[in-house]
């Protein structure tokens, strides 16, 4: 492209712009012939600047403005991905008055302008785009699995949020199957909601209806434990990142949310232990009765055996936090993960290589009176025994295995003893060679 239609593009200078297109005959038709290095013609540098005068006057006087309207350059984006990363309703609106199907191109990630529009937040545009857009292709995800929906709730855009779970009241059912359906991580639009602290995303997502037919509001638990590609919930997610509010959005909507279990069968307790978040200890603990906190502290296990209190002496919280979970009656100080480790266990060793940070650990737990395990077990516990744990594992295939080898070998001794065994199951003769043990 010249550099000098490339200036007038881009600064918007109409006359320029006019000047160049007709300087010789052929005019019209260099247009759409001038392109950048990247493919870019004239139409796609207005319309990415959000120039709506120059964007009319080049589609107004282009040989063919439909194929200009809907050209892509080198990243597969057409003059309408540009518009909608924008934001410019207008420039939108006047690009699929000349080319509609533009709606339906996708760029190299697999997004269409829509896409684009909400993961920016153009609520205007989007709205445009929305309206133009099949249904099909609203929730049709892009290369990475990433629906319109999901780009918005990612980017914190609740406006959006609202403009697409609202638009089309005829297809809430589908916008019900697409909050279950995760990207290319398996994150769900409340999972991105969550993992940006949008906590009017999150409400808006859950308070979508379920039956829209019938008008239901209500919380749909599939939502609420459905698991990203790390096995992880949307309360595990508030909880390991401490989003209070979000997690007290949770328990009201569903107060046994605590209780959820990710794919190693740790509860949101454990995750807001680990990563020393003591205000949401607190919120998931302090509506349950004491002996209900005490299994949530010490007699909930994981997929390592480990509890609450384990992950509180392997990660060295707050003292607070440990002193906090060491107030409720009955919690269990002897508890023994697959390892044969109680929490003092972990505490100890950790302090014997960093004394500075676990010394502190191991003086409350024995405060408490909590004392060593005397054996270390390298069977794995009943109440963590699963068969798809990554600890214990070979250790249980070779169990398999070996009872299965001993089985066999009783079902054969046992049918082979039989035939001996069995009245008249051989010849009773006393010739010698009936004795064989021919079977009648």
């Amino acid at each position: 492209m010249r550099s000098d239609l490339f200036i007038a593009a881009k600064k918007g200078n109409l006359k320029a712009l006019q000047i160049l297109c007709r300087e010789n005959a052929n005019g019209r038709c260099r247009m759409q012939s001038e392109v950048t290095f990247e493919r870019n013609t004239v139409l796609h540098i207005v319309a990415r600047e959000g120039h709506l005068e120059l964007v009319t006057w080049i589609l107004q006087n282009a040989k063919c403005p439909s194929i200009l309207a809907g050209a892509r350059n080198s990243d597969k984006n057409t003059p309408l991905h540009e518009a909608a990363k924008k934001g410019n309703p207008e420039v939108v609106r006047i690009l699929l008055k000349y080319n509609k199907y533009a709606v339906y191109r996708r760029n190299q990630f697999g997004e269409t302008a829509l896409i684009i529009a909400s993961q920016h937040g153009h609520v205007d545009a989007a709205r445009l785009l929305l309206a133009a857009t099949p249904l099909f292709l609203v929730f049709w995800p892009g290369v990475d699995h990433q629906t319109c929906l999901n780009a918005a709730a990612h980017g914190g855009h609740l406006e959006v949020v609202k403009l697409i779970l609202n638009e089309k009241p005829s297809c809430l059912n589908m916008i019900h199957l697409i909050l279950l359906v995760g990207d290319v991580n398996g994150v769900t639009p409340l999972h991105a909601a969550v993992h940006g602290g949008h906590l009017e995303i999150v409400r808006e997502i859950l308070n979508t209806p379920l039956n829209w037919f019938c008008g239901m509001n209500c919380c749909d638990k599939s939502l609420m434990t459905k698991k990203d590609d790390l096995g992880r919930c949307a309360i595990h997610i508030a909880a390991m990142k401490g989003y209070g509010n979000i997690v007290d959005l949770f328990i009201s909507m569903m107060p046994d949310c605590v209780e959820i279990r990710s794919s190693c069968l740790k509860t949101a307790v454990h995750f807001a232990v680990e990563y020393n978040q003591i205000g949401i200890v607190k919120r998931l603990v302090s509506e349950n009765e004491d002996e209900i906190t005490a299994k949530l502290v010490s007699c909930d296990f994981d997929l390592s055996g480990n509890t609450a209190l384990h992950m509180a002496a392997m990660n060295s919280v707050d003292p607070e936090l440990l002193e906090y979970l060491l107030s409720f009656p009955n919690v269990n100080l002897h508890a023994i993960n697959n390892k044969g480790l109680s929490p003092l266990d972990i505490a100890v060793e950790a302090a014997s290589q960093n004394t500075s940070d676990f010394g502190e650990i191991v003086r409350i737990f024995e405060g408490v009176g909590a004392t060593r395990s005397l054996i270390r077990h390298s069977k794995p516990w009943k109440h963590s025994q699963q068969n798809n744990s990554k600890d214990n594992g070979s250790v249980q295939d070779d169990k398999i295995l070996d009872v299965d080898t001993l089985v066999a070998s009783l079902i054969a001794t046992v049918t082979f003893a039989a035939i001996f065994q069995v009245p008249g199951g051989t010849n009773e003769s006393n010739d010698i060679k009936n004795h064989i043990g021919v079977a009648r």
